[in-house]
């Protein structure tokens, strides 16, 4: 029997190995291109759009966290003198290999900051499904990063990746090197052998953030894992101020995050697939996926004793959620009756709403009408303020 021992097998004029071989247990590592589940970010090509629908959404920065579209969110501490408009868009992707990508246009300039003055754009990624990278471990696995970004505003600009449970950060800095031009960064990120392990739990785990500007309270060192500074987010301190002037634009699209030392093709997931990860963390009904007032749907209104003059419903989810969400209702949805003009009773005007765990919600309270009436029904969908949103964020 013939064998052939190798430490690695490399392509002619390849820069890394596709195949390395462990010399011990003989375990062998590929870099595939084509392999599914890498990506540890969803909805990087910003296909799905549950909040906005595509329109231009402006956020008002409140301090702390600003949901955008589907998993992403402004971030932001001291930088509320700040004002972005959201909007996916697919008439402006690179070299047309991306379905959409996401504008932050700056409609309010942030004058030069100062201090803890902070901003930046964001996603949470679960601490479940970054433990298998054994951060906080002599066996920490290196991560890469690849993206795209088109900005009117040159120069550098910082990358960073919180571990929440470990309050370790890492920055790592890149160049816009032309404006109004669409470039590819990627980004290795040593593993962490230091700090607390990632617990097994559905809590906050990796915190990707690409900062817009930052004050030189938050300035660090970079391309190093270090404790994070007084619990505040931080920058390079060569961060430039993305949102300078109010005719700023910022575009990204293809965000990947993956284990390994080699930024691999993007995983272009298909609509559906997409949409099921994003409604762990958020669903609404009563208004589509695509911002449209389509989604329609009436549910039976119960009433289990002949006395009562209230009643509930049981709504269960589409997919069960990440935890328990918080419940946000229109105006208008309300309580029908078959064969009847529609009533008058809301149901903003129950008084008890129930999160029933991370599988169902109830609506309970309101009002039957006449004592042990049990003919009625709740409509999501009829006019744009009859909807109900769920939203279980990290």
């Amino acid at each position: 029997m013939s064998e052939i021992k190798v430490n690695s097998i490399k392509g002619v004029g390849a820069s890394s190995a596709a195949i390395t071989v462990n010399n011990t247990d003989g375990t062998a590592t590929a870099n595939l291109t084509n392999r599914q589940g890498k990506n540890l970010i969803i909805n990087g090509e910003f296909i799905v759009d549950q909040r906005m629908g595509g329109t231009a959404t402006a956020i008002t920065p409140t301090g702390g966290v600003n949901y955008t579209t589907d998993r992403w969110h402004q971030s932001n501490n001291g930088g509320e003198a700040a004002r972005i408009t959201y909007q996916t868009i697919s008439t402006d992707v690179p070299n047309g290999n991306y379905r959409q990508a996401i504008k932050l246009d700056c409609t309010t300039a942030m004058g030069t900051p100062t201090g803890n003055n902070w901003m930046g754009f964001c996603q949470f990624v679960e601490s479940q499904d970054i433990r298998f990278l054994g951060h906080g471990t002599s066996v920490a696995k290196p991560i890469t990063l690849q993206f795209w970004i088109k900005s009117t505003k040159v120069g550098i600009a910082t990358v960073q990746l919180l571990r929440h449970d470990a309050s370790r950060e890492y920055l790592a800095e890149y160049t816009i090197n032309q404006s109004d031009t669409w470039e590819k960064k990627t980004i290795t990120i040593p593993g962490d052998t230091s700090g607390t392990e990632a617990a097994f739990d559905n809590g906050r785990g990796f915190k990707l953030c690409f900062v817009l500007f930052a004050g030189s309270s938050r300035h660090g060192s970079v391309n190093t894992w270090r404790a994070q500074n007084g619990g505040y987010f931080g920058a390079s301190a060569n961060q430039v101020n993305l949102l300078d002037n109010a005719s700023n634009n910022i575009l990204f699209t293809g965000v990947q995050l993956e284990v390994g030392s080699v930024a691999t093709d993007f995983e272009h997931r298909g609509y559906g697939q997409e949409l099921d990860l994003c409604k762990r963390y958020y669903q609404q009904y009563g208004i589509d996926s695509f911002g449209n007032n389509t989604k329609r749907l009436s549910l039976p209104f119960i009433n289990e004793a002949a006395s009562n003059t209230g009643g509930y419903i049981n709504f269960r989810f589409e997919r069960e959620m990440r935890g328990t969400p918080t419940a946000t209702i229109g105006s208008s949805l309300e309580l029908g009756e078959p064969q009847v003009d529609r009533s008058s009773y809301v149901v903003s005007s129950f008084n008890n709403l129930h999160a029933q765990g991370s599988d169902y919600f109830q609506f309970s309270g309101g009002q039957l009408g006449s004592e042990g009436n049990t003919n009625r029904y709740i409509r999501f969908g009829h006019d744009a303020n009859a909807f109900a949103k769920f939203s279980a964020e990290l």
